[in-house]
Parts: structure tokens; sequence; C-alpha cells
């Protein structure tokens, strides 16, 4: 079965789609989205989000927007990576192997260095024939993810 990638510019609406598809439409969906952090009007990075469960961890912060307990597993641009929210995240995509329909949002730059959530989303792709699986990614990094994830037989929703 082809992967179907969601891809589109920055900012252009990908993840609130896919909430508004993935989270009051599949019943029997799971997966993961990164979801925009906000005080106020500021953002402050990124949380993800369990589908399946609801249940969401901070994710990625700009470094002026740590907290003090904050432990950094990575970096990449200007933030700060999780080191719970990176594990969390990979357990729960892990954990979306038993449903049919699984969403991962989003790859970029830190997944195709080998980070974030790489591990547990060749996992995933691994089953993608068993699955109707779903990749965000910002149609810039598009070709990128495709070589480093073996990614051939795709088809592409533009947002």
């Amino acid at each position: 079965m082809a992967v179907t990638i969601i891809t589109g510019g920055t900012d252009c609406g990908k993840t609130s789609w896919c909430q508004e598809v993935f989270l009051k439409k599949h019943l029997d969906c799971a997966g993961l989205l990164l979801l925009k952090r906000m005080t106020g009007a500021r953002r402050i990075g990124y949380d993800a989000h369990n589908i399946g469960s609801g249940e969401s961890v901070p994710f990625a912060r700009f470094d002026s927007c740590l907290s003090a307990d904050w432990v950094e597993a990575e970096r990449v641009g200007l933030f700060s990576i999780s080191l719970e929210g990176k594990q969390k995240a990979n357990e729960w995509l892990r954990q979306s192997l038993v449903h049919r329909t699984i969403l991962i949002d989003e790859m970029g730059p830190l997944e195709i260095r080998g980070g974030g959530i790489a591990d547990a989303a060749r996992q995933v792709l691994q089953h993608r024939e068993e699955k109707d699986l779903y990749i965000v990614v910002r149609q810039v990094r598009l070709a990128s993810i495709c070589s480093c994830f073996g990614i051939t037989d795709y088809c592409i929703l533009s947002i």
C-alpha cells in the first residue's frame, strides 16, 4: 500500500488539517501529532500528542522558553528537543503498529539526520504494506525524507 505524504509549506495548515481528519473522523487511528505550544499569542515550541490516548508531552522548545527541569536530548535549528518528549513520541509510534491507520506528524531535518522520531518511524515504515500510513513532511524536505527512509511508493496530498 502506498504511503500518503501530506505536504505543504511552513504554517500552511498541515497539522490543523490532520487534527480535523484524524482526531475527529478515524476511530482506529493512532500515531503522533506535533502541536504548536503557545503562551498567549507567542509560540514557544511544540508538544507531541498521542492521537490514540490524547496524552501530550513537551517535545521541542525555543532556547528562551526552556523550563528549569528541561532535559535536552538533542537540538535542531532553534529548538531543544526534550528527552522525555522524544522517548514518549517514539514509544507512541511503536504502539501505533496495532492500528490500521497511522499518522506521523511531522518528519523533517531531525529525522533525516537519524534523530527525533526516526527510529520509530523506520519501524512503522517497515509495516507500511499492511497499514494506511500518512506522513506529514514540509514540501522542501520531501525528496530528502523519501530518500532517507526509502519511500518510493507514495501519493501526495498537498495542503
